[in-house]
């Protein structure tokens, strides 16, 4: 069985199909494409053989951004109705970074067509089998163990386990503890007949399996087994603890220590005795002070690896938006007073020093740290009144002219060139606070003044 030739790679997305009457496959493939991959190794595998060797589609690597390609491949007519295990691997720099597998069929004079989606990379000789890619792997790169250079299982062997384990031939009449449980052949429960190809049983710590996914797995007599299985009739591998119970102990979403990244970030090992972990955002402690603790009960951590509870929102994000001197909110009352909750999208609040309106209309607003912005009548965010003590800022007509205070409307006091400024009493005549025609009145008491101006 052998593969003829590969045409070349198609334009993403291109609906033209490639003429009927020829046996062959039409692969497509899909890819993450920020993982940088410049190349695309491809191959097929039957029967335990590789009647498609590894074959790289680019003659020189150069990177894939398309997300989705298309790649035909020609077949011997004797591989029609073979099933066949395509496996795709996308490479960056010569190295895997992300791989798919998927089923076809060819037929005689038809293109058959499969698509196959890219995802975790798989790495022949890592000993982790991946499912659905790889059929063994055990640890290593050699053929003729049953498990061959591609991770695929030998014609003649039976593999199981992570790493595999493979024998050729029936394992129950063979004098030889195979799954290492302590118990051969006849005696070992999984072996129900001579003939049988393993001595693995039904119960979870006979199987085979890593059920629990803490990189361990059955009973094993040297104690090199799995921390759950005291036996072979052991029906689950949990030995119970926080972190090996398949309980979702701090609500986090993730449970137990797994191997790879599906298990909870504060379980280093089955034997921890809590699921909590040293980030931020999966230590049990309220760190930001909203009032809320972790994920996913904090809006701002992204998950319970994330190390800051801090979020992106306004209320959450550990900046002075208004410049008032305070952050965020806080549970215990040292926060932003504009903000009612961490939720909030905005720091300013009701408070008129903090609602960011010039209430007094002397062209000044809020509470702010920033020279030359701020209210001088407002001395924090707390403030109720944008009033302050300053002759122009004061509220009061403090010069006896009628007007009082500077207002941006043209309806203040004259004399007042700013809210800073300490007198009500301006330059011109009927405003500076002297008798200039010498009557005994001054200013708005002088029968010659109409008004301040």
């Amino acid at each position: 069985m052998r593969a003829l030739v590969i045409v070349a790679l198609l334009v993403a997305g291109c609906a033209d199909k490639v003429q009927t009457g020829i046996t062959g496959v039409e692969l497509t493939f899909t890819y993450p494409t920020n993982r940088g991959i410049d190349q695309i190794r491809v191959w097929g595998v039957a029967a335990g053989e590789t009647p498609l060797e590894p074959t790289l589609l680019l003659e020189t690597p150069r990177l894939l951004t398309a997300g989705r390609d298309s790649v035909v491949i020609l077949l011997d007519n004797d591989l029609s109705g073979v099933a066949l295990l395509m496996r795709v691997d996308g490479l960056r720099d010569g190295n895997v970074v992300a791989s798919g597998a998927g089923p076809v069929t060819p037929m005689r004079d038809k293109l058959a067509t499969v698509t196959i989606a890219l995802d975790n990379a798989a790495t022949c000789g890592d000993g982790v089998v991946v499912t659905g890619i790889e059929e063994c792997d055990d640890g290593d790169a050699d053929a003729g163990d049953g498990c061959a250079t591609l991770c695929f299982v030998e014609p003649g062997y039976t593999c199981s386990e992570t790493p595999s384990r493979c024998v050729n031939g029936a394992t129950c009449s063979d004098t030889i503890d195979n799954d290492g449980d302590g118990a051969i052949d006849s005696a070992d429960p999984g072996c129900s007949d001579p003939a049988d190809t393993t001595e693995h049983g039904a119960n979870a710590c006979d199987d085979g399996a890593d059920n629990d996914k803490d990189g361990k797995l059955d009973y094993r007599s040297d104690d090199s087994g799995d921390d759950g299985c005291g036996a072979l009739i052991g029906t689950s591998e949990l030995n119970g603890g926080p972190c090996n119970n398949g309980t979702d102990d701090d609500g986090d979403g993730l449970i137990d220590f797994q191997t790879g990244t599906l298990g909870d970030p504060g379980c280093t090992s089955v034997m921890d005795l809590s699921e909590r972990g040293a980030a931020g955002c999966d230590d049990g402690a309220d760190n930001d002070d909203d009032d809320t603790a972790d994920y996913p009960g904090d809006l701002g951590c992204s998950g319970a690896a994330d190390d800051d509870e801090r979020g992106t929102l306004a209320c959450d994000d550990g900046m002075d938006n208004d410049s008032d001197g305070r952050v965020d909110f806080s549970s215990g009352g040292a926060g932003d007073p504009g903000c009612a909750n961490a939720s909030d999208t905005n720091e300013r609040g009701a408070i008129v020093c903090d609602d960011a309106l010039d209430n007094d209309n002397d062209g000044m607003t809020d509470f702010s740290l920033m020279a030359g912005t701020a209210d001088p009548g407002c001395a924090g965010p707390d403030d109720t009144n944008e009033r302050g003590v300053l002759a122009c800022d004061d509220g009061a007509d403090n010069d006896g002219d009628g007007v009082a205070d500077h207002s941006v409307l043209a309806t203040g006091d004259p004399g007042c060139d700013s809210a800073t400024d300490l007198s009500e009493r301006g330059i011109t005549t009927c405003d500076d606070g002297f008798d200039n025609d010498n009557d005994g009145n001054a200013d708005n008491a002088d029968m010659g003044c109409s008004a301040p101006m």
